[in-house]
């Protein structure tokens, strides 16, 4: 009984030291960051994602991706939270769309996973996102792992 009661006296303490108060999902999303393309080559790669949510936990979303000297995609999707606990989210991804390189313009696929940590909300209302996906394009036909990290802001 005294360890129950000690653990809910930690467990506040922590929820007040951190200042993270569990959120109400948001309906929509903006998220933006960087990461590497191809770890053994490793390309820089930029994103830039909008999503809405079309389900309890369930986002249809469009993402931006541009690398390097490389081909850049533009890829529409769903993202569905598998598992929430506290501040943590982690989120199964699948997108389909269009690569475009220097001279060649063809499909693109990708599916991964992310983990997003909302920020205490003295710093921010955002959330930290970090992921990993692979994707193939049509102009290369290789599958390529990509390893993202940024921030999204939920309204």
């Amino acid at each position: 009984m005294k360890t129950m009661k000690t653990l809910r006296v930690v467990s506040i303490g922590l929820f007040l030291l951190t200042g993270i108060i569990p959120a109400q999902e948001p309906t929509q999303f903006v998220a933006a960051g960087a990461g590497i393309n191809s770890p053994s080559v490793q390309q820089a790669t930029g994103f830039a994602a909008y999503g809405r949510a079309i389900a309890d936990g369930t986002y249809s979303y469009t993402a931006v991706q541009l690398v390097a000297g490389k081909a850049s995609t533009v890829e529409t999707g769903i993202a569905r939270r598998m598992l929430s606990q506290g501040p943590l989210s982690l989120f199964a991804l699948g997108t389909a769309g269009a690569a475009m390189g220097e001279d060649n313009f063809g499909a693109a696929f990708s599916g991964g996973g992310v983990v997003s940590v909302q920020l205490p909300k003295r710093i921010s209302a955002g959330r930290f996102v970090f992921g990993a996906k692979a994707s193939k394009t049509t102009i290369t036909g290789e599958v390529k792992p990509t390893f993202l990290f940024g921030l999204s802001w939920g309204f």
